[in-house]
């Protein structure tokens, strides 16, 4: 009986770990794969700004109100001819293990740049 019991939790810890790694994994695939749709709709809203405004400075501000909504930080914007180009700070996600290993942190968070056509 006490084999039975320490047999099942050695399975439990084992599973325990899976989970634990494969959440920490999810969240950093999850971060890189949502991030480029994320900065594009920054872009998007900014170019819609300028469309209604012909505005550069409201085009900005709309494109960092928009990050802010979604926790970005926007860390440049560029207008150059009939395009407007932003890039976006994704904040660190918060997982069990990888944010106590300070050389995998960069892997949490992502600069992403992205560009929408003015026309």
């Amino acid at each position: 009986m006490k084999d039975i019991i320490i047999s099942g939790l050695k399975v439990l810890a084992v599973f325990l770990i899976a989970v634990v790694i494969i959440n920490d994994a999810g969240a950093i695939a999850m971060t890189r794969i949502s991030s480029g749709d994320m900065a594009q709709v920054v872009a998007d809203t900014a170019v819609s700004s300028y469309k209604a405004s012909h505005s550069p400075m409201e085009a900005q501000s709309s494109a960092e109100s928009v990050a802010k909504q979604r926790g970005l930080e926007l860390t440049e914007f560029y207008m150059y001819k009939k395009t407007i180009t932003v890039e976006i700070d994704v904040p660190p996600r918060r997982t069990f293990i990888i944010h106590r290993i300070k050389s995998l942190k960069p892997y949490l968070s992502a600069t992403v740049t992205a560009t929408a056509n003015i026309e």
